[in-house]
């Protein structure tokens, strides 16, 4: 049960949550691992998870998807440089 729980709120989460709010991650674990538990008379007073670690494939494609949205931010920028080089009014010299 635990296991699946770990999966399920893993697969659901950002890898920056996973990284930075780990707290919030082991509170819904906790949670979710909880309620089936007290069926079977076991109380869960803390859940944490320690280590995150990834297969090497999964980090290659992780680091192509934020190079990719670094790359789309940049564009973002200089369209937004450019359009309002375009469309700034002329300064008139005196």
């Amino acid at each position: 049960m635990a296991q699946t729980s770990l999966r399920s709120i893993i697969g659901k989460s950002e890898l920056d949550d996973l990284l930075s709010d780990r707290e919030k991650l082991n509170q819904g674990l906790e949670l979710m691992i909880d309620s089936p538990a007290v069926e079977w008379g076991v109380t869960i007073d803390r859940v944490e998870i320690k280590d995150v670690s990834l297969p090497e494939a999964m980090k290659r494609s992780m680091a192509r998807q934020a190079e990719a949205d670094r790359e789309r931010r940049a564009r973002v920028i200089n369209a937004d440089a450019d359009l309002r080089a375009v469309t700034r009014p002329p300064v008139s010299s005196r």
